[in-house]
């Protein structure tokens, strides 16, 4: 990511080149690929992406030393390659489209790799479970605490939003 970041301008010159004559991909993916690098712009910078590494190999430890402790807890004793198995299986299934905060696609991406390790798929669900209970109220108690901050309430913001999606639905 940190090259492409680094070469987009030569990118998207060799893929404007790439796609004189084929209208398809002028009109459809190249306008997505631009965004994407432009998105990636932010981590041009060596030390934003440095940062930005730092914090997503923070973010797996957490959540590995949070999923040896719920399963010690649960009396399963996980091995450090079953821990990170599981946290990548749990990570491609919620990728899936699925219902607000992932319900349902989480846990069943974590039975499954449980599943697939040999280990019981009932205390693989109840960790799971716990698991997403602890995720969802954490975030969700420091999103109220970021809207009240900001005089915010949730009934204000469902109205500012619904009244946006009205305002785009008229023609």
């Amino acid at each position: 990511m940190f090259v492409l970041a680094r070469n987009r301008s030569w990118i998207k010159s060799k893929l404007d080149v790439f796609s004189l004559r084929r209208l398809v991909i002028r009109d459809r993916i190249v306008p997505r690929i631009d965004s994407l690098l432009d998105g990636l712009g932010v981590l041009a910078s060596f030390d934003q992406f440095s940062l930005s590494l730092l914090l997503m190999i923070l973010s797996w430890l957490f959540g590995g030393l949070e999923l040896i402790f719920l399963a010690r807890s649960f009396g399963v004793d996980l091995e450090i390659w079953m821990v990170g198995f599981i946290l990548g299986m749990i990570s491609i299934g919620i990728a899936i489209p699925s219902a607000p905060a992932g319900l349902g696609v989480f846990e069943a991406a974590a039975v499954g790799a449980f599943s697939l390790l040999g280990l019981s798929t009932s205390t693989g669900l109840a960790i799971a479970v716990v698991s997403h209970f602890i995720s969802i109220t954490f975030t969700g108690w420091i999103g109220m605490y970021g809207i009240f901050r900001d005089g915010e309430s949730i009934t204000g913001l469902y109205q500012h939003l619904r009244n946006m999606s009205v305002l785009s639905s008229k023609p």
